[in-house]
């Protein structure tokens, strides 16, 4: 009985195994006929927005550099001014 257990069990872990490696292969076919060729449009739109956060980071630093010579400037002056 626990033999005719076993092989039960050894039986349904490979159905599944099987079906696990099937659903694996339909995904990579499904994943080349139809994302693969969006990469080079997808890797666009990843550059474009890398780019435009650096533009953005690259405002921002210039806008606090701008501000922090601003204050030196202003400390710099007679307080009497």
């Amino acid at each position: 009985m626990f033999l005719l257990l076993l092989s039960k069990q050894l039986i349904i872990r490979y159905a599944i195994c099987l079906v696990l490696c099937f659903l694996y292969f339909v995904f990579c076919f499904l994943y080349v006929l139809f994302l693969y060729p969006l990469l080079p449009v997808l890797y666009f739109f990843f550059i474009m927005d890398a780019l435009a956060s650096y533009t953005l980071f690259l405002f921002t630093m210039d806008a606090l550099a701008s501000y922090t010579l601003f204050l030196f400037i202003m400390d710099a002056l007679p307080s009497g001014l």
